[in-house]
């Protein structure tokens, strides 16, 4: 059977631990101190690791020559996402409040898993495609799917479609646009 090899998991965890902190610097900066978001080192290698044993599992069962035909983004991004949601490999750190004081219900902490699976998806997308210009979902559609990925129990052939979809419109996007900013009709924007 079809699998990658230590070093090429190495790789991608390299990769994928760079992209995390680079996320979590980010988030950390625009919090300025309401809490930490830190990459767990051991969490996003068990995340590379399942998510690439899925890739694998899909080469050898569904490619006539896995060793060949690299797997698309849209199989990528879906795996993934599916890994993200279910180690959650970011964690907050936040001050230990005595009395606990209640959570601000503007406070979306809660959903920075899910948050970097959209961002990693999308990422992964527009790389594969050659878009230079950022790829973001509209605030709407980020919501929803923020929703659905916290709440909902989504299963690989969702989240294959939803990423196929968004490709679909990107790469749409992406021939005929200008490089200039648009929304999409299911919420994709390129700016």
């Amino acid at each position: 059977m079809f699998s990658f090899s230590d070093a090429v998991l190495e790789m991608h965890f390299i990769e994928f631990f760079t992209s995390a902190r680079l996320y979590c610097e980010e988030v950390n900066s625009q919090k300025k101190g309401a809490y930490e978001l830190v990459p767990d080192p051991e969490t996003l290698y068990s995340t590379v690791v399942a998510t690439y044993h899925d890739i694998a599992r899909y080469k050898y069962y569904h490619q006539d020559d896995p060793n060949a035909t690299k797997s698309d983004a849209v199989k990528r991004s879906a795996y993934f996402i599916k890994w993200i949601l279910k180690f959650r490999p970011l964690m907050i750190r936040r001050e230990l409040l005595i009395p606990p004081t209640k959570p601000s219900p503007m406070d979306h902490s809660l959903f920075v898993n899910e948050r970097f699976a959209i961002e990693r998806a999308l990422d992964m997308i527009a790389s594969e495609l050659g878009i230079q210009a950022e790829v973001e979902l509209s605030k709407n559609k980020l919501y929803h799917t923020l929703y659905d990925f916290h709440f909902r129990e989504l299963g690989v052939d969702s989240l294959l479609s939803m990423c196929q979809w968004i490709y679909d419109m990107c790469q749409h996007k992406a021939k005929g646009g200008n490089g200039t900013s648009a929304v999409l009709d299911f919420g994709v924007q390129l700016s």
